[in-house]
């Protein structure tokens, strides 16, 4: 169970209501120095716990069946010193779903809160067959025959008993003392359609159910619900008895709770930049982030070095924030890491510290596509095990762009799963060594697979089976947050990467499925990790290019058959001929020109695949010494991540210049690169439609033979990020955000036989969504 702070205000909240309420709904000068640029959540670390009753937790089981809990309920908490006489307050709850007209329903509250204890309101219950936890008679403060929504709710605190106005503003609450929203999702009602939920502090949290509950994280009130609060999952198979004990909601009865001392210990780094390129002048920063201790408040200072080293750097003065703006003034290679200290805000002497990888940043003068010059992941799919899976098996794919041939002997394929939406644990995960390679070669411009478990034989027929591999290994890959690593050596990583074991590590992937549902991965290249992934799509690269940033370098492939309907993801037969996995087998793909050899083909060392076939599925080669090919039938290639390789020399300048000029030396080139690249896209334009899209629109580019249009919630492009490929100078985004400014950009590319060539991106625009 979480523990919380010592230090908590003894403030009598009757006496003291009003300050209360300034503090919760105004602006202040502290307000605004903890959010940062649109979009991003404040910092919780640097709020004070709150001297007012809170939301501590809101469960709505609907009128349906199968809910996790016998009633909805709202569980109120008081984390003052003092007692908090409720008379004259009320609880008051809204919903614009299913027959609730908007309106605030009020419900006057009566009794004391004493400190450091709950106070519960049962709400209407619902016709379920199996509660995993009902809600006794004996066990509440208060009845309410309120039936909250398990979709959309508002459920707001107030110091009066007077409903308040259906749109909350700055204007008309300072008698709201706490306001939780929250969502199942990105709900729309109406025509046009609208959001469905109006009144919440920041930004709604957006994961309840009739099986979730929304539960405050800790007692830190930062004023955005999507960083103060959880959602608990009460079914017995998500959530074990033990871990779900203390998160039931509490009533007086229960006694005080929350009231213990701080446990300081080592920070848990779950977010750290590897490495990064940037080009000269670019804006750029590293971010570092770490596994929360209730109570505890944190500190941090970056450090700058010469080697990849996380010890005897030279303090930067003034940076002790949890990100870091990169200068990128001189071209080179240099290396920075953060020292993390958790401590006991009463007690200063009780602390700890963690320091980061040292993160190796690049400065060049351009981001080029060049090739990587060593193997690289190219496309991996976790099937999961619970059915519906668009692909028979899961894999890993990897690809040699190189124009030798390269032993597989001495590297080991590693993995790690991630952070899924319900898993309450933010923490690293043990790494696992997938298959063995020993005695495996993969050829120059080659694919090598890796065959993962078949999915559940009571699942309909996937769309594309995989008949021929080169190792199959029996595990079953997650569909929701892996990452994977080949490493030099068979040592296993650490869960948290050191900066010894970073220097064997020669690709690392990280992919989820979804970010804002809870998906994480701690693992990957660049700033994040990729998105998309899920028991219907697999991740693979773009081209063969190593820009170091995993975000814009993969793309998502639905394998789902198509339907013919508007706006659907999934791909056409001619794409999946092209993008399908890979072996050995399969010969060249992905170069202009054939790479030399000193082995021929058709002498190829058999590889560890099933008997062949005569009726091979989706066109697969037969697996046993296959013939070698000219013409595969793949016509897109993977992407960029590797990093370019660098000569680092010269101490770094003193701060805030930044350091001295370090030699860049490029990757290895192949033939790949003999293709110019296209021009960079002009005019681009946007024109916001009605129903919430947005018409995008760039003039041809000569010689292009396609285009990646990238469109997102902010500049940065890591917020709301979607993709879009295509050969047409157009494109309309669809089921946009109303009231949202989305920011697009363009670039062009060339086929470079199986693959692309991508140009520049072209200039930033952006548009807001008006209708």
């Amino acid at each position: 169970m979480k523990k919380f702070s010592k230090r908590i205000w003894a403030i009598v909240l009757a006496a003291a209501v009003i300050f209360s309420f300034s503090t919760v709904w105004a602006l202040s000068e502290q307000d605004i120095a903890l959010k940062s640029a649109e979009g991003e959540k404040p910092q919780t670390t640097e709020v004070s716990l709150p001297d007012h009753m809170i939301i501590n937790q809101v469960y709505g089981t609907g009128a349906n069946m199968n809910g996790a809990v016998s009633h909805g309920f709202i569980e109120l908490y008081n984390p003052t010193g003092q007692p908090v006489d409720l008379n004259g307050y009320s609880v008051q709850y809204a919903s614009l779903t299913g027959e609730a007209d908007g309106a605030w329903r009020v419900k006057a509250l009566a009794g004391t809160i004493p400190p450091k204890h709950s106070f519960l309101i049962r709400c209407a219950g619902a016709k379920h067959d199996n509660n995993r936890y009902e809600i006794a008679d004996t066990k509440i403060d208060m009845d309410w025959d309120m039936v909250i929504n398990n979709d959309v709710f508002e459920v707001a605190l107030v110091s009066d008993t007077e409903p308040l106005p259906e749109i909350l503003d700055e204007n008309n609450r300072d008698n709201v003392v706490d306001l939780l929203g929250a969502t199942n999702g990105e709900q729309l009602i109406g025509d046009p359609p609208e959001p469905a939920i109006r009144n919440y502090n920041g930004n709604p949290l957006t994961s309840i159910s009739k099986q979730k509950s929304a539960r405050r994280k800790s007692f830190f009130d930062t004023g955005d619900n999507s960083e103060d609060f959880e959602d608990i999952d009460y079914r017995e198979d998500k959530t074990e008895d033990a871990v779900l004990e203390p998160l039931k909601p509490k009533y007086t009865g229960s006694g005080a709770w929350g009231d213990d001392s701080v446990v300081i210990e080592t920070p848990v780094i779950t977010k750290q930049i590897y490495e990064k390129t940037v080009e000269k002048n670019a804006n750029a920063s590293l971010e570092i982030d770490v596994f929360r201790i209730a109570g505890a408040e944190y500190r941090y200072q970056w450090f700058r070095n010469d080697t990849r080293s996380s010890e005897n750097g030279t303090l930067i003065p003034e940076e002790t924030d949890s990100t870091y703006d990169i200068p990128a003034g001189v071209i080179g290679t240099y290396y920075y890491y953060c020292e993390v200290t958790v401590y006991d805000p009463d007690d200063e002497t009780d602390k700890k510290t963690a320091v980061s990888v040292a993160a190796q940043v690049n400065v060049v003068d351009e981001i080029t596509d060049e090739p990587a010059d060593h193997v690289i992941i190219n496309q991996v799919y976790g099937s999961g095990d619970d059915g519906q899976s668009a692909i028979s098996h899961g894999f890993i794919e990897l690809y040699n762009p190189t124009d030798s041939d390269i032993p597989l002997s001495d590297y080991s394929l590693q993995y790690s799963q991630g952070k899924e939406d319900d898993d309450k644990n933010d923490r690293p995960n043990e790494w696992e060594i997938l298959g063995d390679l020993s005695g495996k070669m993969i050829k120059a411009h080659c694919s090598f697979l890796i065959l993962c478990d078949p999915v559940a034989e009571t699942q309909l027929a996937p769309r594309y089976t995989i008949s021929n591999y080169d190792i199959k290994i029996n595990f079953v890959l997650n569909n929701r947050a892996v990452q994977f690593a080949l490493v030099e050596g068979k040592q296993l990583l650490s869960p948290q990467i050191t900066n010894e074991e970073y220097g064997k590590v020669i690709d690392l992937v990280g992919a989820v499925n979804d970010a804002k549902a809870g998906d994480k991965v701690y693992h990957f290249k660049g700033s994040r990790s990729i998105e998309g992934i899920s028991k219907q799509k697999s991740v693979r690269r773009l081209s063969f290019t190593s820009s170091i940033e995993t975000e814009t370098d993969f793309e998502s492939l639905d394998y789902r058959t198509p339907t013919g309907k508007e706006g659907e993801t999934a791909i056409s037969e001619a794409k999946l001929a092209e993008v399908r996995p890979r072996y050995s087998g399969d010969g060249v793909w992905g170069t202009d020109t054939p790479p030399p050899t000193n082995n021929p083909t058709d002498t190829d060392t058999p590889v560890d695949t099933p008997p062949p076939t005569n009726n091979p599925t989706n066109t697969d080669t037969p697996v046993d010494t296959p013939p070698p090919t000219n013409n595969p039938t793949d016509t897109d290639t993977p992407v960029d991540t590797p990093p370019p390789t660098a000569s680092p020399g010269g101490a770094a300048a003193s701060i805030p210049q930044p350091p001295a000029k370090i030699t860049h030396a490029p990757s290895g080139q192949t033939a790949v690169s003999a293709v110019s690249p296209p021009a960079k896209p002009v005019s681009l334009k946007l024109k916001n439609k009605k129903s919430r899209k947005l018409a995008v629109s760039w003039k041809k580019v000569s010689k292009a033979n396609g285009y990646q249009v990238l469109i997102a919630k902010n500049k940065k492009f890591n917020n709301g990020r979607k993709t879009k490929s295509l050969k047409k100078t157009r494109w309309t985004f669809t089921k946009l955000q109303k009231k949202k400014t989305y920011f697009v950009k363009v670039r062009a590319y060339r086929n470079i036989n199986k693959g692309k060539r991508f140009g520049k991106w072209s200039g930033i625009k952006k548009c807001k969504i008006k209708k």
